[in-house]
Formats: structure tokens, C-alpha cells, sequence
């Protein structure tokens, strides 16, 4: 599952995104915002400490999602990766 959470400090073209449980074929929908916020030139930080599984679908797409908001003037930065977030 993917959700979106504002950022108090963040830029007005920040997006932040929590990955949380298990994400596969049957959750892209839901990183679709991903996409979007990609194709906008957006600075999309993606927190990656709370999923339990990301198939590889999953990865690629945050690999073209990065690409595509680099080539609209965005960027997309993995947050926490191999941490587990504060409980």
C-alpha cells in the first residue's frame, strides 16, 4: 500500500510517499500517484522502511518514476532504506 503524507517542512513540489506492507501487481494502482507526481516534476521521497515485500514490479517502476520526474526537473529519493521506521 502506498500513502501520501504532507510534509510540514517540505517544498510546495514535494510529494511523500510510505510504502507499507506487502506491494505487488495487485497494489500498482496505488503507485500510481508515483507516476503522476513523476510526469509533474515533482521532488517525490518515498519512505522504504516499513514494507515487508516489493516485487520486482514494484522496484522497476520506482526506477522509471525516478527517471521520468529527473527528465521533468523532479527527483525521486528513497528515504530509510534497510531501517525500520520508529514505532
Amino acid at each position: 500500500m502506498a500513502t501520501s503524507e504532507p510534509d510540514a517542512g517540505s517544498r510546495h513540489d514535494q510529494v511523500v510517499v510510505s510504502l507499507r506492507g506487502e506491494l505487488d501487481i495487485d497494489d500498482m494502482a496505488a503507485l500510481g500517484l508515483l507516476a503522476a507526481a513523476a510526469i509533474r516534476g515533482q521532488f517525490i521521497v518515498v519512505d522504504v522502511a516499513e514494507p515487508d515485500f516489493l516485487d520486482c514490479r514494484a522496484v522497476r517502476l520506482l526506477r522509471h518514476a525516478r527517471v521520468v520526474a529527473r527528465e521533468s526537473g523532479g527527483d525521486v529519493v528513497l528515504e530509510r532504506p534497510g531501517q525500520e521506521a520508529p514505532r
